[in-house]
């Protein structure tokens, strides 16, 4: 049910560190930590990738001419039950899962569902510059933000 293992890696003295793992394999929970030969942690990363909980959308930055289109991509690469959702640099809401909620007719549809909500921005303009902003509906809210350049 529960894995723990413990590497000690060899070096100079006082530099040796010993990397503790827990991992859960049920749950997906995973727990690692660096800690110096002296027994001083020096940093600790614990995340969870169960149920989504732990993970942060995935967004690429885009660069399009004026007058292209830009398809957006936004992906998860777990997600039970939760949205997904694009903003644009004013914070208006463009997509949250396939529902259409800005009445913008150059905005598109490319594909929706539990892991990834792709949008096309046709006919791009200079004002359509900026920081759009993916999030995933897990408590708390994970947002991602993925920088649109028209040149």
């Amino acid at each position: 049910m529960e894995a723990v293992s413990q590497r000690t890696f060899q070096g100079s003295p006082g530099s040796s560190p010993t990397v503790p793992s827990k991992i859960d394999a049920g749950a997906a929970l995973k727990d690692c930590s660096l800690v110096q030969s002296l027994g001083t942690e020096i940093e600790a990363h614990p995340w969870q990738s169960n149920g989504g909980q732990g993970q942060f959308p995935i967004t690429q930055n885009v660069t399009v001419v004026e007058g292209g289109s830009a398809n957006m991509t936004c992906r998860v690469d777990y997600n039970d039950n939760t949205s997904l959702q694009w903003s644009n640099p004013a914070q208006q809401t463009l997509f949250f899962g396939d529902k259409k909620a800005l009445r913008d007719n150059r905005i598109e549809l490319i594909r929706a569902s539990s892991q990834e909500l792709t949008i096309k921005v046709g006919d791009v303009s200079l004002s359509d510059d900026g920081l759009y902003t993916c999030s995933l509906f897990t408590m708390p809210v994970k947002t991602t933000k993925a920088f649109l350049t028209v040149l």
